[in-house]
């Protein structure tokens, strides 16, 4: 995956996920914008009890930059 149009394709699948467990999103190359969008789709998931099961999540290696 890389850039924003990876960070789209990806949080797809976490919206179509139920049972993950176990999510790398180290090295992304992602940027804020990218992040935010898997951030969403993320927060989304777990609101909707979707992917309740997640033990871990692997952020390193990324660059989030700051928010303005």
């Amino acid at each position: 995956m890389s850039g924003e149009g990876g960070c789209r394709q990806f949080a797809r699948i976490l919206e179509k996920s139920s049972k993950l467990t176990d999510i790398r999103f180290s090295s992304t190359r992602a940027g804020r914008d990218g992040s935010d969008i898997v951030a969403s789709a993320l927060d989304v998931a777990l609101e909707e009890g979707r992917n309740a099961n997640l033990e871990k999540l692997d952020l390193c290696d990324n660059n989030f930059g700051n928010k303005a």
